[in-house]
């Protein structure tokens, strides 16, 4: 996958771009972002190229790598939340369309398809954080930062979502009305891609036991509660993060059930 293209040599001046929470040292250089490559990195390429393939243009392109042996992928237009907050059902509607559009277009990607059991499994984002999304005039249009994609279910992937675009854990924010947003983001994604290579999960979706969607939250908050960051710090606050939001999940378990279960009448 590595390639050495004499036309991806920095002709412009490299202007450091700020708000990556795990990759350092990343630039921007003209119309193109200059990424240090790691042992997943070819990875992500074929899962880049694989969009591109199909047409999706909501993601970042890879064009190869420069003499610096940097990853260097197109540089999107866009303002990148800083931090989590308070996002509308219309935001949260169309970012569950973009993950949508990627979910359905990788879902033929080597090791892909369906597992023993019937259920769907596609790439995964595995970070659909809000501040992965790039925003023009107040709406999602692009979602950035694939590094740490991997085969998955997509139940998964809208389970950290709904972590994070809803801010669970926030005891500002009432639990009942968390769980009805829940289940208004999961129709949301439902409806918003074609739906036939989905038939057979459909009725999954419809019918997802609440309890089960839950456990999958909690799944990807200690998973974040494991991960090590560039600095101790870091580590150390996000996993206390990570901790109180499982904690806050649990007593309000019964909270957010009966708002999904209020959303679907």
């Amino acid at each position: 996958m590595k390639e050495s293209n004499a036309s991806l040599s920095p002709a412009e001046p490299e202007i450091p771009l700020s708000g990556g929470r795990v990759t350092q040292d990343v630039v921007r250089v003209g119309n193109t972002v200059r990424r240090p490559v790691n042992p997943r990195s070819s990875f992500i390429h074929s899962v880049l190229l694989h969009l591109e393939k199909k047409g999706v243009a909501c993601v970042p392109r890879y064009l190869g790598q420069d003499e610096k042996d940097r990853e260097v992928i197109t540089f999107l237009s866009g303002i990148c939340p800083p931090d989590l907050g308070v996002f509308t059902n219309e935001q949260i509607g169309a970012a569950m369309g973009i993950v949508r559009q990627c979910h359905d277009a990788l879902l033929d990607f080597p090791g892909c398809g369906t597992d023993s059991s019937g259920g769907v499994l596609t790439v995964c984002h595995n970070d659909l954080s809000p501040c992965n999304f790039l925003f023009t005039e107040g709406s999602p249009t692009a979602l950035i930062d694939w590094d740490a994609a991997c085969i998955a279910s997509p139940l998964d992937d809208l389970a950290y979502a709904a972590w994070l675009w809803l801010d669970l854990g926030n005891e500002d924010i009432d639990a009942r009305e968390d769980g009805r947003r829940i289940d208004s983001m999961l129709r949301a994604y439902l409806l918003a891609g074609n739906e036939s290579p989905w038939n057979s999960c459909r009725q999954t979706f419809c019918t997802l036991d609440c309890c089960d969607f839950l456990s999958r939250i909690r799944r990807q908050m200690q998973r974040v509660g494991k991960a090590v960051f560039p600095s101790e710090e870091q580590t150390n606050a996000t996993r206390r993060w990570a901790a109180s939001c499982e904690n806050w999940l649990i007593s309000h378990s019964e909270e957010l059930i009966a708002g999904m279960m209020e959303s679907r009448g």
